[in-house]
């Protein structure tokens, strides 16, 4: 990943931060405005209900208001009434008189429901047992049938009283919500305070987050390029000492040996054998430092099927004892820096697994998914600790700082029962700088037909 990705996923954290941030401060205004706009208006709506209980309808007889002969009581109700309908916050006004556990309208400004009878309700006992007001949305039962028709949202309002007879009554006021309007009123003077501070905070800080985005791209490009010097400077290492014990050990013993084998068949007699063991130890000698320049220099494969060098690594570095399965893709498509990270590391997690694991049986099985491709190293050995950062194991941290710098995955678990080890890099994205070193020499096998 380079720089300027880096950064860039940095700021786009970074502002989708911000903009969360300001949708719950928003979010939360607005729900805190209308909570806030709701208990005024149902404030208000007690208020009112109570002024009219108290002012206007205390002072008057219930008994009076439903004899018909009797329109004194029903005239001045009237008149006290219109004042409030004409100013469009209050809707209706009912006065229900108790009997028991119903209730008749004994007054209301829709006459055509005078006389009304209908079952106490659970808001009015609620209003009558604490002798408070209760406010209450409008329910769609016959009582309200004309409230629910008309074109506005109701408050009701239902507020116990004493009559100039001292008799039990019951006031209900239905009054026009204000929740949206004061609700609308709140928020255009909260919703600036709300957002403005973390607007001017999220601008304030644009700068140093860019400058932090910068400082962490500059971090993660040094830390890639660290382990890509590692790897280099590993490789460079088993090159180097590849190519000084094959000028040097491997040539002498080729040559002692080579001198011994000529002296035993031009001198034949009774040290031959004992040159002859020689000349056989030596040959043994110079195979296995073949085996050790084989893993100091491994070949390099540019191309075609990545499981054939799979299995050549399998070849080489196997006991007999250890059964070694290569499947999955071929991986033939992939090139570059990456196919050589995925062959290198994978032949390194290989070679780990042989060495170290006590497997009786390890599995290769190379990955092509979604745009990434990898490998996943099994084994049926004897496991470690793969929480503790990998001690003892360099090969393990390599491949992993590796595979984090070409924006890839490593993941290692082990238990008793074995271990599973499992790189994925985006496809043509490494950027490893695994290249030979030292001219890319392969190390060539000597003419001669026994060495």
């Amino acid at each position: 990943m380079t720089d300027t990705a880096v950064q860039q996923t940095a700021v786009r954290r970074y502002v989708a931060a911000s903009v969360a941030v300001l949708l719950v401060v928003v979010a939360a205004a607005a729900t805190g405005t209308w909570l806030f706009a709701r208990t005024e208006a149902h404030q208000e709506a007690r208020d009112v209900a109570q002024m009219f209980a108290r002012t206007v309808a205390a002072p008057l007889r219930v008994a009076d208001l439903d004899t018909s002969t009797d329109t004194v009581a029903r005239a001045h109700l009237a008149r006290s009434i219109s004042g409030l309908l004409e100013d469009e916050d209050v809707y209706r006004v009912k006065i229900w008189r108790l009997d028991g556990d119903r209730a008749e309208i004994v007054y209301s400004d829709a006459s055509t429901i005078d006389g009304l009878r209908v079952p106490v309700s659970a808001d009015l006992t609620r209003a009558l047992r604490t002798q408070e007001p209760v406010v209450t949305a409008v329910p769609d039962d016959p009582a309200h049938a004309t409230e629910n028709s008309g074109p506005h949202t109701l408050l009701e309002v239902y507020v116990p009283f004493r009559d100039a007879d001292d008799v039990l009554a019951v006031a209900e006021v239905y009054l026009v919500t204000q929740v949206d309007r004061y609700s609308a009123e709140l928020l255009v003077k909260v919703l600036p305070l709300a957002v403005g501070g973390p607007v001017l905070l999220v601008a304030a800080t644009l700068p140093l987050a860019l400058r932090l985005a910068r400082s962490h791209a500059r971090a993660e490009r040094e830390r890639r390029e660290l382990a890509d010097r590692a790897l280099a400077v590993a490789e460079a290492e088993r090159r180097d000492l590849a190519r000084r014990l094959h000028d040097g050990v491997l040539q002498d013993l080729v040559a002692l040996g080579m001198a011994l084998e000529l002296d035993t068949q031009r001198e034949p007699g009774p040290l031959s054998t004992v040159r002859a063991g020689l000349v056989d130890r030596i040959h043994t000698e110079v195979g296995s430092l073949r085996g050790i320049l084989d893993d100091l220099d491994p070949v390099t494969v540019d191309a075609g099927d990545l499981r054939l060098a799979f299995a050549a690594v399998a070849e080489r570095h196997a006991p007999a004892s250890v059964r070694v399965g290569v499947v999955g893709a071929s991986l033939a498509q992939a090139t570059g820096a990456t196919r050589r990270l995925v062959l290198h590391s994978g032949s390194e997690l290989l070679r780990n697994a042989l060495a170290h694991s006590g497997a009786g049986e390890v599995v290769v099985d190379l990955l092509d998914r979604d745009g990434q491709i990898g490998l996943e190293v099994r084994d049926d050995g004897v496991g470690f600790d793969a929480g503790a950062s990998f001690p003892g194991h360099h090969g393990l941290r390599l491949v992993r700082a590796a595979a984090s710098g070409a924006g890839g995955t490593f993941e290692v678990s082990s238990d008793s029962s074995g271990t599973r080890v499992r790189l994925l890099v985006p496809h043509g994205t490494a950027t490893v700088r695994n290249r030979p070193i030292g001219g890319g020499q392969v190390l060539g096998r000597f003419p001669h037909p026994h060495w």
